[in-house]
């Protein structure tokens, strides 16, 4: 692995009278890329990008770590690169957040 992206959608999940039973993904994505580096970075762009944790408490990259610890495997080194294009904590209903190992 040298570098990869993930592309997560954004989602609505109160559609008129199917409230908590239908969704749909929408066009709009965040892309989080991971590229093997010699140090450990976080960067972000994007809507919101001042309000991304550029630190090892950041959700994605904690994600990454266990990961990483889930299949056994010493975890590289890693240059994390954020693109918002989703605005942070806007609709996120706390009963659909969901952390590794939930």
């Amino acid at each position: 692995m040298t570098s990869f992206e993930v592309s997560v959608p954004a989602t609505t999940g109160n559609l008129g009278p199917g409230f908590d039973c239908l969704g749909a993904a929408l066009s709009l994505r965040n892309q989080f890329t991971f590229a093997v580096s010699s140090e450990c970075r976080i960067t972000a762009s994007g809507v919101g990008a001042d309000r991304v944790p550029k630190n090892r408490n950041n959700l994605v990259y904690t994600s990454f770590e266990k990961f990483y610890e889930h299949i056994g495997q010493t975890k590289p080194t890693i240059a994390l690169h954020v693109q918002t294009h989703i605005p942070l904590s806007r609709g996120w209903a706390v009963r659909h957040r969901r952390s590794p190992g939930d």
